[in-house]
């Protein structure tokens, strides 16, 4: 039954839009929830669920800087907390209904609070998700692993002056002015010591074989990122090796060393069978100059792993 004052959900992003059309389908067009709420990481779910609903149903976002890790079916452990769930709407939807919902949570056990303004708080978390967790799951770092390796660090580095740089594009916000400011003055202060430990949920999903988000964070970074000037060569290439890395993850495929064009005949074959826009995405690094050249090397299931995209020879290993 749908028709209550508050429907959470709390599913992964990619799961939102269709469990939402198969509630409203199942219930009829006469029952509807008073307003719905979000608990997701990413981008875009919130967008999705607005056109999922009837328009006289509210939807409301949330965020919490929050690090939990799943050990076992009955052991989940919390590595570190660093605010309440804030909740608000990114629709401008009145916020009477969920002020009151919010304040019946206070009274009980739930840090949370409401914010007439999220989303900005929505937008920061989204930059610290897009630097760390997909990083995280290709190199099975911990937080404070990749923000104090040096190749990780100017990975990260990267990945956030495009997140920025997209972020101020699409939504006029300014999250910080550049990518080495934001990893010196605001990720690693947050990240160390506090939530040094801490292994990124992507990377768990990736070791339990399930579905990543990625399309919700980096992924929708390089969609979004399409429509503006383009970076320069070696910024782009970094960018779109960290996104393809993230795949190679997901597949299980080890690249040795390639250059542009081989790794995008390899990884196009693969990645296109699971998703379209993956394998298009990917093809991308063929269109580069061959003058571009970059190395980045991680740790991976105790083996090094480097990627030399100018090398004269592919090898690659399927495990």
């Amino acid at each position: 039954d749908i028709a209550s004052d508050v429907l959470i959900v709390a599913t992964k992003a990619y799961q939102v839009a269709e469990v939402l059309k198969h509630l409203v389908r199942k219930a009829g067009a006469a029952v509807a929830p008073k307003a719905v709420l979000l608990l997701q990481n990413g981008w875009g779910s919130a967008d999705e669920a607005r056109a999922a609903l009837p328009a006289d149903v509210p939807v409301f976002s949330s965020i919490m800087m929050i690090g939990i890790e799943r050990r076992s079916p009955t052991h989940v452990n919390v590595n570190v907390q660093a605010s309440p769930i804030r909740v608000g709407s990114v629709f401008g939807a009145a916020p009477q209904g969920m002020k009151d919902a919010v304040s019946r949570g206070q009274a009980g056990f739930l840090p949370i609070t409401y914010e007439d303004e999220i989303e900005p708080a929505i937008l920061n978390k989204f930059l610290f998700n897009t630097c760390l967790n997909a990083i995280g799951a290709i190199t099975r770092m911990t937080y404070g692993e990749l923000v104090s390796n040096e190749h990780a660090r100017h990975l990260i580095t990267q990945v956030a002056d495009e997140t920025i740089r997209v972020v101020l594009a699409e939504r006029g916000l300014a999250l910080a002015p550049g990518g080495s400011n934001y990893v010196e003055k605001t990720l690693t202060p947050f990240v160390l010591p506090k939530a040094a430990a801490h292994r990124s949920s992507m990377l768990q999903d990736v070791e339990a074989g399930r579905r990543t988000e990625i399309d919700y964070l980096n992924g929708l970074v390089v969609r979004r990122g399409q429509a503006l000037p383009p970076l320069d060569k070696r910024r782009l290439v970094t960018f779109i090796f960290m996104v393809f890395g993230m795949f190679m993850a997901i597949l299980d495929i080890q690249i040795v060393s390639a250059s542009l064009a081989e790794i995008s005949s390899v990884t196009t074959t693969r990645a296109a069978a699971s998703s379209g826009s993956r394998g298009s995405m990917l093809c991308a690094a063929a269109a580069i100059s061959e003058e571009v050249s970059i190395t980045l090397a991680w740790q991976s299931r105790a083996m090094a792993r480097t990627i030399t995209p100018n090398a004269a020879a592919a090898t690659t290993a399927t495990r």
